[in-house]
């Protein structure tokens, strides 16, 4: 009868003991109080970081008709060329701001709002390279983006920005390629990104 009162008394702790141990710690107070600063603190970087970034976000892309893109197209087209011409900056014959496409058609009349941010970022890049003392800018390279060829742009749920890509290579002195890439640090309206970079010496 001592064996088996025992052997109940036994089980029973074990059973509580086995229930215990399934259960989450709980934290101390002092670790607590230090997650949820923690968490505090990280919530309020990144607040402080997405309204840093919301100068640069368009607040509303408008569309506008394919003939007032195509006249500031043409526009901006010569403004820039003329700011390399007056540098002494040799560019391509086709040149057309990367927008080759639109000398012979005009743009979708839903792809204007998009096209004319891009462009604006294009002309901003253009006359940093030609203020920058380049001697010849050799190719720019504009792909496609997705509402030109027909289709919707969806953001994923883990892209903060649309990347709107560009090849541009040039000729010039070293000091150009510093003043060119230094120009992208201070940013106006809009934010430029160097994902891959090739130096080479003409020698």
């Amino acid at each position: 009868s001592r064996y088996e009162k025992a052997n109940e008394d036994f089980v029973a702790a074990s059973g509580e003991v086995s229930n215990i141990l399934k259960l989450q710690l709980a934290p101390k107070p002092e670790n607590r109080d230090g997650k949820a600063k923690a968490l505090d603190e990280y919530r309020k970087s990144a607040e402080t970081l997405q309204a840093a970034f919301d100068a640069f976000r368009p607040k509303e892309l408008k569309n506008v008709s394919p003939q007032e893109f195509t006249d500031h197209l043409k526009s901006v087209n010569d403004e820039v060329r003329k700011a390399f011409d007056d540098a002494g900056t040799k560019v391509p014959d086709p040149f057309f701001c990367g927008f080759e496409k639109y000398k012979t058609s005009v743009a979708s009349g839903n792809t204007t709002g998009i096209l004319d941010y891009q462009l604006n970022g294009i002309k901003s890049l253009m006359l940093s390279l030609a203020k920058s003392g380049a001697t010849e800018l050799k190719n720019l390279h504009r792909p496609s983006l997705l509402e030109e060829d027909g289709k919707e742009f969806k953001a994923g749920d883990s892209e903060v920005a649309r990347a709107l890509p560009l090849e541009i290579t040039f000729t010039g002195p070293e000091k150009s390629v510093r003043a060119f890439v230094s120009s992208g640090v201070k940013p106006e309206g809009q934010y430029f990104v160097i994902r891959s970079i090739r130096v080479t010496n003409a020698k």
